[in-house]
């Protein structure tokens, strides 16, 4: 009896987490945290292939962190295949997309200077993926044309140093930072062609501008550098609610975008102001906001091999037809929740419910090249085109689980976007789609 009680004992020891142990051991495990986030992505209809029904986003995100006393470290992989899906026809690329098959999203140590219950003072060194905005609506607006810096594909996350702030007050909480980086990418949406042939194969997609000076990118550095800023409030709101207030702004001279060979570069000036004003009620059972964006782009520029001591110089890149620098403005309205916040829950299980979004994203001033080419349009070049999308989505949610539907519409002012036969010289683009999404 003596020794199934000292076994009973040790176990105890081991299972119940002992927090006088974790500050003064390092590898003690409560000092460790793992996350896990499995996504997929199955298409049931679109308007711009003729192969639906498949699965075209597949991945699994693993988070691993560590904290002791007053330093931390955090490694975080992205493993899956988010493939761009092409339509089997005589004109359809010979590719099969970005395949991004492990991608390190973070991977970053730092120190706090003060760490009470109300302030935190930290210095940031690393690879971050900054989150900035927040997105009010379903999948299709949240992540796959998100151009906000939450949004952006894992490739092209933030390399540098910053330093963070984050403060508990009475009435909520203020979250601050800024930073020096090697690289800061933007985003823009997705559409048209430069050649009139069928390069574009996605409507819904975006394209990232600014990743070749990162840390984890095999292509050569120039040595390109940016500044960002941070803020965020939460708000004590009325009974289980919250305000919520986010914004961001970014600028990099001469960022990276694309690298012909070792020394043969184009690049463009960037910036990127975006920000987000929401109301967040009793986690998620309601939410509902506006976010805005406006990302601008010098006109493009070239190296033409010029490298004087490591350093590039650039000049306009005269093979344009015309100039190809534009400010682009996004503004978008959205609301999610789910059954609970009406008494409607445990459906198929204890705590499910049914979740549902909308949401309206406009985007205007964007530039694009179309026609020509196999296409049946009048080519033109650099062009303002003007888009409107639609996102609606209804599911069912449980725990960290959820399962959606989602519908996506786009309508453009001229035709970027590709049809059934991935040709670009239609106006109109949709999709329905299933996501499944689970978080550990």
């Amino acid at each position: 009896m003596k020794k199934v009680i000292k076994v009973f004992f040790i176990l105890f020891l081991l299972i119940i987490p002992n927090v006088t142990q974790a500050e003064t051991n390092p590898l003690d495990p409560n000092n460790f945290t793992i996350h896990l986030r499995l996504h997929g992505r199955y298409d049931l209809f679109d308007t711009y292939r003729l192969n639906q029904f498949d699965l075209f986003t597949s991945t699994a995100q693993m988070d691993f962190s560590y904290r002791y006393k007053n330093i931390f470290g955090e490694i975080e992989f992205l493993n899956g295949s988010p493939s761009s899906p092409l339509t089997a026809t005589s004109t359809s690329p010979t590719d099969n997309g970005s395949q991004n098959l492990f991608i390190i999203r973070r991977a970053n140590l730092g120190v706090d200077f003060i760490n009470t219950d109300q302030t935190k003072l930290t210095l940031f060194l690393g690879r971050d993926h900054n989150a900035s905005s927040i997105i009010y609506a379903a999948d299709a607006f949240y992540l796959l044309i998100a151009t906000n810096i939450d949004g952006a594909p894992p490739l092209y996350s933030q390399d540098g140093v910053a330093l963070k702030y984050a403060g508990s007050f009475d009435f909520g909480k203020i979250n601050a930072a800024i930073g020096w980086y090697n690289n800061f990418p933007v985003s823009v949406v997705a559409g048209g062609t430069t050649t009139g042939t069928a390069s574009q194969t996605s409507p819904f997609n975006i394209s990232v501008i600014g990743m070749a000076d990162n840390t984890f990118n095999s292509q050569a550095k120039t040595q390109a550098k940016a500044i960002a800023a941070q803020f965020g409030t939460y708000i004590k709101a009325y009974e289980d609610g919250v305000i919520e207030l986010r914004s961001l702004f970014s600028m990099q001279g001469n960022a990276v975008t694309k690298v012909t060979s070792g020394s043969t570069y184009s690049a463009r000036d960037t910036s990127n102001i975006e920000a987000s004003l929401g109301y967040n009620y009793n986690n998620g059972e309601f939410k509902g906001g506006m976010w805005l964006q406006s990302v601008t782009l010098g006109a493009t520029q070239k190296n033409n091999n010029t490298i004087t001591s490591n350093s590039v110089t650039y000049q306009n890149d005269t093979s344009l037809i015309n100039d190809d620098s534009f400010t682009v403005n996004t503004i978008g309205l959205g609301l999610s929740g789910n059954s609970k916040l009406f008494g409607f829950n445990s459906l198929l299980a204890e705590g499910d419910a049914i979740s549902y979004a909308a949401g309206y994203q406009s985007v205007l001033g964007q530039k694009f090249s179309g026609g020509g080419g196999i296409t049946n349009l009048t080519s033109f070049s650099n062009k303002t085109v003007d888009i409107s999308y639609l996102n609606f989505a209804v599911g069912y949610l449980q725990g960290g689980y959820q399962l959606e539907l989602n519908y996506i519409y786009a309508y453009a002012e001229k035709a970027i976007f590709p049809d059934a036969n991935s040709i670009p010289q239609t106006k109109i683009a949709s999709m329905l789609y299933l996501s499944g999404t689970m978080t550990l």
